[in-house]
């Protein structure tokens, strides 16, 4: 069978032709990027997370600025009822405020006792991005009629109604008193047969991410601890957040503004949803409620709310090694230069020591041409010069009142205080003493371990300067990492570290955590959970993405230093690869798995995707979309996709299907991974899949005599792609399966670890693909593939670049053309190889 392929490139200028059926693109037009590409006002602060509608360039036109200065001085001069507030009526023996804040997203408050304190809308929290306090959003807003409050069987409840739709119910909410006291809401909705969310509460008895049928309860007294295994310590969060799905799309969530520990129960309709203690010093309770037509487009709003991630520094994509040796005394920069030397491939590779950051020589690592993550801890040793100092200024967490003495705990075998991290200006002054030498020094990677709620002092007293009315530890034990990252950007942010004349890029890895950790940079690390029950894995990442995680990574470097790599145990690991190392971002490989073959292979592969993973980044950052999301997300309308939670789609083409060599498989020849309905094309056995409806399959379980997940290509997809040895500045591969009349991939380009992007020094390249269908019976299609012409400048990027493009599953390709030009091409890379030779 043949088919007639015609590959165009769209370039600012002619392309070259070279031997061997290689395209070479020449560079778009010279000048800066889209100018509504996410930037920054000059007195507006603008992460990368904040809505797109409020951060334009930051090279505001002179118009431009006068009507934004017009705008907040009409907010900070118009008469206060004539803006536009929340509404207010009784609920029963409370007060309710509502507040549309958008299509499809409402804020709710339930007052015992409201006051003036409804003007607020929505209230102060860590968890909303500050750009929600944007006033551009409260002028002008187009407003609907609150939703009136009736009572049934002598209970108040408001019926939450769709705008489009007043007869599509979301939510019918009422509150939740069972003392006489204000403590949640009742909730329910008609047709919601499938909830998600709430973070990573793992549960090894769970089967799915259905979260119907069952209760979540706070894993500690004062909110999610880390959960004892046989494998270890499991992180476990508490993100308040829980989507609800529906016939034919329907979708909704419901996300608490509150940070303190909450009891999920939806073992039956009505549900409730209340706190574990107290409410706030105020008594209210606060939470939105967004409705949409899908899953993603719920998602995406839930992360306007709480940020999105901004793109974090390139190594973030490329292993980090990590020595598991223990002993202090190693030389990091011979063991990187050792490490690169046989792991080659690797574009970059780093690590972490048992050490003090402010021991690691993180120049010398620089010149060898890698990094080094730093540790960092939030404690104090009572032993430290720095303890005294810290207690004089009173930056400790105190034992009990505001005059009390620091509260002391033991950390990792030492009497230490915690920084109270809940005042900004313990943050700022904590930073020059501890963090300042190896952040200055060009640490970008961070990893984050103590200032989970059972590490500290039950009876500690924390200043609260955001919160003044509330200072217990039952108050920040659940917000304290939060404050943790927002202290590391405010500080690092006051003295921040160039590369090139820009602000450096960070990436913070951390084990707990609450909504809106995102938005500063931060990902989860947890140990690993699969070892046991590839499933447990599987639900924790799973809740973690549609809570708004957008890195995940699990460590098992612990367990090496129990159970050797090899003998018994070298298959247990060479599991845990294949079921994670894809996924894992970042990825910290343990130092003794880089001998290893199957290592080797998996890593090797997942650096080839790079290009791709990377301007997923990019793309996340601006989309709300998570990087790997479970099944579900992209086919919710799938019944069989619900119950899955071993199978992820990376980024818009890849499904990985991550319970290959799980506990308790006895044929490691055979992996099972579920497929939805379409065409797809296994990536290692070459072939072409077509799905009727979704069912489980078998795939092969080994590529090369090692196991590998499978790895399946949807229909239309477009993945570029970094070959084995060869610089991406010269030569980028795409790996083309074609389907629907019409896709699309944009491939980002920076400097990978400054800001720059930011200001415009950001290239994009659109990949657009074309299928039409064939004019008779008996022909083929014809496909078009344009690579367009560059937008926007990046520095040192290649002024040429060879393109290879290979086109997947469609038999013995006929004739190429090149800009209407009669092209060579080949049937295999291996043949592409002995041309050039």
């Amino acid at each position: 069978m043949t088919s007639s392929i015609r590959l165009s490139v769209a370039s600012s200028r002619p392309a070259g032709l070279e031997p061997a059926g290689r395209f070479v693109c020449g560079p778009g037009e010279g000048g800066l990027a889209d100018p509504t590409s996410a930037g920054s006002f000059p007195d507006l602060p603008c992460d990368g997370n904040a809505r797109r509608d409020y951060c334009r360039s930051s090279r505001l036109r002179p118009s431009a600025a006068a009507l934004l200065a017009a705008l907040c001085a009409l907010y900070v001069l118009w008469p206060t009822g004539l803006r536009a507030l929340p509404s207010a009526q009784n609920f029963g023996p409370y007060t309710l405020t509502q507040d549309r804040l958008g299509p499809g997203l409402w804020y709710f408050q339930i007052f015992e006792e409201a006051g003036d304190r409804i003007l607020e809308s929505p209230a102060e929290s860590l968890m909303i991005s500050p750009m929600l306090n944007d006033p551009q959003r409260l002028v002008g807003e187009a407003r609907t009629r609150p939703f009136p409050v009736t009572e049934r069987n002598g209970s108040p409840e408001v019926r939450i109604t769709r705008e489009d739709d007043p007869d599509r119910e979301i939510f019918v909410i009422s509150p939740y008193s069972p003392d006489g006291s204000l403590a949640g809401v009742v909730f329910h909705g008609e047709g919601y047969t499938f909830a998600a969310g709430l973070g990573a509460q793992l549960n090894p008895l769970a089967e799915g991410v259905n979260l119907l049928g069952k209760t979540f309860m706070p894993s500690g007294p004062h909110g999610p601890r880390l959960q004892a295994s046989e494998f270890g310590p499991l992180g476990s969060l508490q993100i308040p957040v829980c989507y609800f799905l529906g016939p034919e799309g329907e979708t909704s969530a419901i996300f608490l503004n509150e940070t303190r520990p909450l009891v999920w129960d939806l073992s039956a309709s009505p549900w409730t949803v209340s706190l574990a203690g107290p409410l706030s010093p105020d008594r209210s309770l606060a939470f939105f409620v967004i409705s949409g037509d899908s899953l993603p487009e719920v998602r995406r709003a839930f992360m306007g709310l709480v940020g999105r991630p901004p793109v974090p520094p390139r190594s973030v994509f490329a292993p980090w090694i990590v020595d598991t040796s223990g002993a202090p005394g190693r030389d990091a920069v011979t063991l990187l230069k050792g490490w690169k030397s046989r792991f080659p491939s690797v574009p970059l590779v780093g690590g972490l020591f048992p050490v003090e950051a402010s021991q690691l020589p993180f120049d010398e690592a620089a010149r060898a041409d890698g990094q080094l993550m730093a540790p960092e801890s939030p404690y104090v040793a009572s032993s430290s010069p720095a303890f005294t100092d810290m207690r004089r200024r009173g930056f400790l967490v105190r034992n009990g009142w505001e005059e009390g003495d620091p509260a002391i705990v033991n950390f990792e075998g030492r009497p230490s205080a915690l920084v109270d991290y809940s005042d900004p200006a313990a943050a700022t002054y904590w930073h020059s003493l501890d963090r300042a030498a190896s952040y200055e020094k060009g640490a970008r990677i961070f990893f984050f371990r103590g200032g989970e709620p059972e590490t500290a002092s039950p009876l500690g007293w924390y200043s609260g300067v955001s919160d003044p009315h509330s200072h217990s530890h039952y108050a920040w034990a659940n917000r304290y990492s939060l404050k943790w990252m927002e202290g590391f950007r405010l500080a690092t942010g006051q003295r921040p570290q160039f590369f090139g004349g820009a602000p450096a890029r960070s990436f913070l890895m951390v084990r707990a955590g609450m909504g809106g950790m995102g938005r500063h940079g931060a990902g989860v690390y947890t140990q690993e959970p699969s070892l046991g029950s590839s499933r447990v894995g599987g639900q924790a990442r799973s809740q973690s993405a549609l809570s708004g995680i957008d890195y995940y990574t699990t460590d098992v470097t612990q367990y090496l230093a129990r159970w050797a790599a090899d003998g018994p145990f070298r298959t247990m690991y060479e599991g845990w690869g294949a079921r994670n190392i894809l996924l894992n971002l970042p990825l910290l490989l343990p130092d003794a798995f880089i001998d290893e073959p199957w290592a080797r292979q998996l890593v090797e592969f997942k650096s080839s995707l790079e290009p791709y993973l990377y301007s997923l980044a990019h793309q996340i950052a601006e989309s709300g979309d998570p990087l790997a999301a479970p099944l579900l997300y992209s086919f919710q309308d799938d019944p069989g996709a619900r119950s899955r939670s071993l199978e992820f789609m990376l980024g818009p083409w890849m499904l990985i299907g991550a319970g290959s060599g799980g506990g308790g498989v006895a044929d490691l020849e055979t992996a099972r991974v579920y497929v939805p309905a379409g065409r797809w094309y296994d990536f290692f056995a070459n072939e072409v899949i077509i799905q009727e409806t979704g069912s489980e399959i078998r795939r092969p379980g080994k590529v090369s005599g090692y196991l590998m997940p499978p790895v399946l290509l949807r229909e239309g997809a477009v993945v570029p792609s970094r070959r084995a040895g060869r610089p991406e500045g010269e030569e980028l591969s795409v790996k083309i399966f074609p389907g629907p009349p019409t896709s699309s991939f944009t491939l980002y380009e920076d400097d990978g670890q400054t800001e720059a992007w930011r200001r415009g020094e950001l290239m994009t390249t659109a990949l657009e693909l074309q299928t039409a269908a064939p004019e008779d019976s008996d022909g083929q299609p014809t496909y078009r593939f344009t690579v367009r012409a560059r937008k926007g400048q990046a520095p040192g990027a290649s002024p040429r670049r060879r393109f290879i493009l290979e086109f997947l599953g469609i038999g013995n390709p006929g004739t190429a053309l090149l800009d209407g030009e009669v092209y060579d091409r080949t049937a295999s890379l291996d043949d592409l190889e002995l041309k050039d030779s």
